[in-house]
């Protein structure tokens, strides 16, 4: 059975993926390099500041960062559910979601408040 992702290692496979070393991200967020290698190996935490200011770098919705980048497609079909979600009424979300429930044969959730 394969082991389930934490955040760090798609933290990694994020950075590896644009194709930069731990040493330009870092300063590029005005880091020192081991608070890098430490978000990657799971030793530290990354904060929601740090999290917006690695998804701006890498150019990807901060959600992505919290899935592996295996999937190309995954990025842009994440931020384009996003746009949508935020653009219309919380009535027509909830149809929307139920309706991707219905297709993916998931049971409805909970209606949230």
């Amino acid at each position: 059975m394969k082991k389930p992702y934490d955040i760090h290692q798609f933290l990694r496979a994020w950075r590896k993926k644009k194709g930069l070393s731990q040493e330009h991200v870092a300063n590029k967020l005005g880091l020192v390099k081991s608070t890098i290698q430490r978000w990657e190996t799971g030793a530290r935490a990354v904060d929601l500041s740090d999290l917006y200011r690695l998804a701006k770098l890498y150019e990807v919705d901060p959600v992505c960062l919290l899935l592996a980048p295996d999937d190309p497609s995954l990025a842009a079909r994440l931020t384009r559910a996003k746009a949508v979600m935020t653009s219309i009424t919380p009535e027509a979300a909830d149809r929307w979601l139920a309706t991707g429930d219905d297709i993916a044969g998931h049971a409805p959730e909970k209606k949230l408040p």
